[in-house]
């Protein structure tokens, strides 16, 4: 999913630069949910975090919007990418969906404090950014949580073929 998250292009050489772009990014996620402590119970692999790794919003939103969102998000972007994978690596059910979203918001506030001091107001307002896009996931990203298990089922009955 996270092709062409940075890049797009149609040449080769283009498609080449798009592609390590995207290893950079999740590579930078990776480093980022260890360095800031952020609780991450599935392990994140590079190959499944750029095809999972879709940035702020579902599969199904316009991705104009996702960049949007994006960069208005940057703060919470690693308790993102630490949801995306909770989503894939789901078990389908209510209580892991549940603690999937209050995951996002936990990370969130993780990273809102890490980044900014107490007396940044910043630090406040990305707190309450954590706490809306968790709300908003367990009122709305039910099933987004179930497409992305789906499609992580999918993808691992292709790899064992």
């Amino acid at each position: 999913m996270a092709e062409g998250f940075i890049l797009e292009g149609d040449g080769d050489a283009l498609s080449q630069m798009a592609d390590l772009a995207n290893k950079v990014l999740v590579l930078a996620m990776i480093n980022a949910v260890k360095e800031y402590g952020l609780d991450c119970p599935h392990e994140i692999t590079v190959t499944d975090a750029i095809r999972i790794f879709n940035g702020v919003g579902p599969s199904w939103m316009p991705e104009k919007y996702r960049k949007k969102l994006d960069k208005y998000s940057k703060t919470i972007m690693p308790a993102v990418f630490v949801h995306d994978n909770d989503y894939a690596n789901g078990d389908g059910t209510t209580l892991d969906f549940q603690l999937a979203n209050k995951r996002l918001h936990t990370n969130g506030v993780k990273c809102a404090d890490i980044v900014y001091k107490w007396y940044n107001p910043m630090r406040y307002i990305v707190r309450r950014q954590a706490k809306v896009f968790a709300k908003l996931c367990d009122t709305f990203g039910l099933p987004a949580y179930l497409q992305a298990i789906e499609e992580t089922k999918q993808h691992k009955n292709k790899e064992n073929k």
